[in-house]
This record gives C-alpha cells, sequence and structure tokens, in this order.
C-alpha cells in the first residue's frame, strides 16, 4: 500500500511522555496513521515515523499540510521538533504538479547559456533614493555587463518612490529584472502573473502560503521565484531539506536558497547543499532552479560554485552588495563578477 511518510526529531523530549501520548494518540485515533514507528537515535534524539495511508487526503494543499504538520508541531512532549523527511510515493506528485515552468524555461527567458545564472539583487534595497529612474539606470548597467538577471529586494513594496505599477513597466522593458509582489489578494497577483512581457516574478511564498502558492501556480503565466522568508513555523518545524521539498512540490519555479557557513542564516553547508539536490533531483514534476544568496564575494565564488559544477547540476547565484554597493560602480562590477565565474568553471 502506498503511504506518505513523514519523519520527525525530536531534542530534549521526555521519552516516558512521547510514549503515553502516542498510546494516547493511538487508541483516541487522532492521527489518521498506518504505521507509527519510533527509534532512540544517539544522544537524546528520538526519531518519529509516521505513516498516512493515501485515502485521508482529499488533495488540496491546506489539508495535506494540516494533516502532516498542523498537530505534531504543537506537541509540547515532543520536546524541540523538527520535520527532518517526508517520503511520497509517485501520485502525490500528481496531485499538486510541482513548478508550472522550472529550469528550462527560465534558462529561456534569461538568456541563460551554462551555469551558473547570475542574478543582482538591487542596492539600496528601500528608501526614497531607490526611485524607478534610478532602478531603470541600474538595471541597464548590470544587465549590459553580463549579468542574466536583476531582482527587487524581497521587502519591496507598492511605495510612493517606487510604484508597482512602474517597476512592472521596468519589467516588461527589460524581461529579465524580477519584480517583488508582496501582495494580499489572489487578484492582485493575477493581474501581473498573466502579463507573459514579464520574464519571472518574486513572492514570498512561505507568507503567503502554500495553498495560495498552488493557486497562483495554477494561473500564473510566467515563472515564479520565492524568497527564503524563514519565520514562524517554518523556521523552527522544518529542517531546511523538507523546506524545499514542499516549495517545488507546492509550484515555485525558481528558489533563492541561503548560502550556509556564511553566518548569514543559520544553515550549515551541508543544509546548503541538501536544498539545491531537493530542489533538482529527478522527479515526476520539473526542476525547481536554485539561486545562493546571502554572502556570495569574489573571495569565495570559487567554494560557492564547486560542488555544483563538479555535479553538473542547474544552479545561479546572486550578488547583492558585491555588484551594487562597490564604489566601482555596478557596470564595472558586473563585468568583474562575469569574469571571475569565467576564470573559476576554465580552472575546473
Amino acid at each position: 500500500m502506498a503511504v506518505i511518510r513523514s519523519i520527525i526529531e525530536m531534542k530534549g523530549a521526555d521519552h516516558g511522555q512521547v510514549r503515553a501520548t502516542l498510546r494516547h494518540l493511538k487508541d483516541s485515533e487522532d492521527i489518521p496513521y498506518a504505521r507509527i514507528g519510533l527509534a532512540e537515535k544517539d544522544g537524546e534524539a528520538v526519531e518519529l515515523s509516521i505513516e498516512y495511508p493515501l485515502n485521508v487526503f482529499d488533495r488540496s494543499v491546506s489539508q495535506f499540510v494540516a494533516v502532516l504538520f498542523g498537530e505534531i508541531a504543537l506537541m509540547k512532549d515532543f520536546g524541540n521538533l523538527q520535520f527532518i523527511g517526508l517520503e511520497l510515493p509517485e501520485e502525490v506528485y500528481g496531485w499538486f504538479g510541482g513548478p508550472a515552468y522550472g529550469v528550462d524555461e527560465i534558462l529561456t527567458r534569461f538568456h541563460v547559456d551554462e551555469f551558473p545564472m547570475l542574478v543582482g539583487i538591487i542596492k539600496p534595497s528601500l528608501g526614497p533614493s531607490l526611485d524607478v529612474a534610478t532602478i531603470d539606470r541600474k538595471l541597464r548597467e548590470v544587465l549590459s555587463g553580463g549579468i542574466h538577471g536583476v531582482k527587487d529586494d524581497e521587502m519591496q513594496g507598492d511605495l510612493p518612490f517606487a510604484r508597482l505599477s512602474e517597476r512592472i513597466n521596468l519589467a516588461e522593458k527589460y524581461g529579465r529584472y524580477i519584480p517583488t509582489l508582496n501582495l494580499d489578494d489572489a487578484d492582485s497577483y493575477l493581474g501581473i502573473l498573466m502579463n507573459e512581457k514579464i520574464g519571472m516574478a518574486l513572492l514570498n511564498a512561505s507568507i503567503i502560503g502554500f495553498p495560495m502558492l498552488r493557486t497562483l501556480r495554477m494561473m500564473t503565466r510566467i515563472p515564479l521565484l520565492s524568497h527564503v522568508a524563514m519565520q514562524g513555523t517554518y523556521l523552527d518545524s522544518f529542517c531546511p531539506k523538507v523546506f524545499a521539498q514542499l516549495h517545488r512540490l507546492f509550484g515555485c519555479d525558481a528558489f533563492i536558497t541561503p548560502i550556509g557557513d556564511v553566518g548569514y542564516y543559520r544553515i550549515d553547508k551541508g543544509q546548503e547543499q541538501d536544498m539545491v539536490h531537493e530542489f533538482v533531483k529527478e522527479l515526476p514534476i520539473r526542476k525547481t532552479l536554485p539561486l545562493l544568496t546571502g554572502g556570495a564575494r569574489l573571495r569565495n565564488l570559487r567554494e560557492v560554485m564547486t560542488p555544483y559544477q563538479a555535479f553538473d547540476i542547474p544552479y545561479g547565484i546572486v550578488f547583492g552588495t558585491q555588484i551594487f554597493g562597490s564604489d566601482e560602480g555596478p557596470a564595472e562590477m558586473a563585468r568583474v563578477v562575469v569574469e571571475k565565474v569565467a576564470e573559476i568553471k576554465a580552472q575546473g
């Protein structure tokens, strides 16, 4: 029988209380499991495995997430809890569909011949100094310097000095400018996502929620880039690998993936690579393009690139301050970054 298997690691839990809670769950049938397993790990950790039959899911995103993550995460007896694995049978990928476009469409739209895809973040990110004329100038300089695309900061809004409508005009003009959409209703999103002149749009999927992400994925005519907005349950309860898995499953075509071991995000190099491989491994859905961000510099560029060049997998690197914060100017720094990437690739 095909099942969905959720794997949960618990640290600092009262083992007796955990077993008592599991006995209660079995007796009360509060959780629609097919099988529950409990195993002790090294140290004080306990690993809980719950298998769910497919017939308890109605194939909606909301109910899927509620069954898998809605109840267990709140049980205080389970201590410091984290979902570390999610095993899905092939049928489940058909329920949700994954990315509408995926890696191949992004490569075409952004004129990427080989990896990594290079993306700049407009800096400064927010404030009256970043008016539309300044954005236009910076886009022109960086895109002409060989960078494949430029994105807004994830916090950008419909502000008086950088109106969303004006930024959408720039996205149409350049094709490779990725505007951020922080909106509150599906109709507002769809009015923009139906515009095929835009190369890609950025949204915060874990803020708007996975059901909204799937709704937009079903209707959009452009790829969806999501930012790593690690707040609330997403930060505390999902390991980075599962976090990546869910974003791909529900429809992200590209994802801003944190670089590990740079003191910027709370993940290490191994977790970074887990996320990247989750986005691009072979599954019955399209691949999500991982875009590494949060610490890419000329001095560590080889370290960032080497694992993915060696595996020959699709990936990108995002630069913010390295390009837009340098005294040399955006056009010159874009050129320097492109040349450094080529040098590293040539040296192998």
